[in-house]
């Protein structure tokens, strides 16, 4: 949606565990960004870039990466801005909760650090973690701290914005604003392996063959046993190259084949939501909140002295 910070701070507690800690002096390491007179160096910077990286590509596979996240913005690109932003929000953060005076017990730490070995199920794994990741359990220990500050910070700060209760005419301000970040269409489509195919399909629906029943008979999707029906969903839900078609299109329109990392697509528009009105209003009292939590973060990121 239309909030990144929002979606960078609930990243924090697992960026922490492949993260170096950032220190006061660190004049062995290029510097990557200063903030205050906090250094994270380029070698912090690529170790978490590098960890997260990896786990995507386990996750979505290794081609994941120039897709297009953003007009303009690859997924790899992406990453990198979000990884860098979330490691200065973590210095400013754990700097703020320090001097409000917010303080982490020992048997907070021990319960967390507890929690932590348990996933690992003995201490072998869990030694062997810490010698994959090149670190010890002091600095496992220092994190877990840091962990706990940032997380009693944003707790005590954040609290109020629960109790906030929008007004109509303030959502309607939020939508106007920000209208095609609220947009849901309905859409299905026919998901096929070659472009040869595809142009197969498209000519027989403009013969007049039934799209629901060409969806059953030849899409690759899951989807086709429902007739290719995706239900509803925003523009960054698919990918961007589906979304950027499916999102022009009028309704009841069948595109031409649409090429994406999948294979290619036959779109069909079948519902759009675009009116203020029509929109999911807790997707809309959401973001309002999530904005006002930026706007909370926001104070504390231009007070800092951020030096890239």
């Amino acid at each position: 949606m239309i909030f990144k910070k929002t979606i960078t701070i609930l990243t924090i507690v697992s960026m922490l565990f492949v993260t170096t800690s950032c220190t006061k002096k660190e004049a062995e390491s290029e510097v990557k960004v200063k903030v205050n007179d906090t250094v994270i160096t380029v070698e912090q910077f690529d170790k978490a870039y590098n960890d997260y990286k990896a786990m995507y590509e386990e996750q979505y596979g290794e081609n994941i990466w120039e897709q297009e996240m953003e007009e303009g913005k690859t997924f790899q690109q992406y990453l990198e801005d979000t990884v860098l932003e979330t490691l200065i929000l973590e210095v400013i953060l754990v700097e703020e909760a320090e001097k409000e005076g917010i303080e982490v017990t020992q048997e907070e730490i021990d319960k967390e650090l507890k929690t932590y070995k348990d996933v690992f199920g003995n201490e072998e794994k869990f030694s062997d973690f810490l010698k994959n990741k090149d670190i010890t359990e002091d600095f496992l220990v220092e994190t877990i701290k840091r962990e706990l500050l940032i997380t009693k910070f944003l707790n005590i700060k954040s609290a109020y914005i629960n109790d906030i209760e929008p007004t109509d005419e303030q959502l309607l301000a939020l939508f106007d604003k920000n209208k095609d970040s609220f947009t849901q269409i309905r859409a299905s489509h026919i998901l096929v392996e070659t472009e040869e195919e595809a142009e197969q399909v498209k000519k027989r629906l403009d013969d007049g063959e039934n799209f629901e029943e060409l969806a059953k008979e030849v899409s690759i999707c899951p989807s086709a046993e429902k007739g290719g029906d995706l239900d509803y969903f925003y523009f960054n839900e698919m990918a961007y190259e589906f979304s950027a078609v499916a999102f022009k299109m009028q309704l009841g329109e069948i595109s031409n084949p649409v090429k994406s990392d999948y294979g290619y697509h036959i779109i069909k528009l079948t519902d759009k939501k675009d009116t203020f009105k029509s929109v999911d209003r807790e997707q809309l009292v959401y973001q309002f909140k999530a904005k006002e939590y930026n706007d909370f973060l926001d104070k504390y990121i231009k007070k800092s002295k951020i030096e890239k």
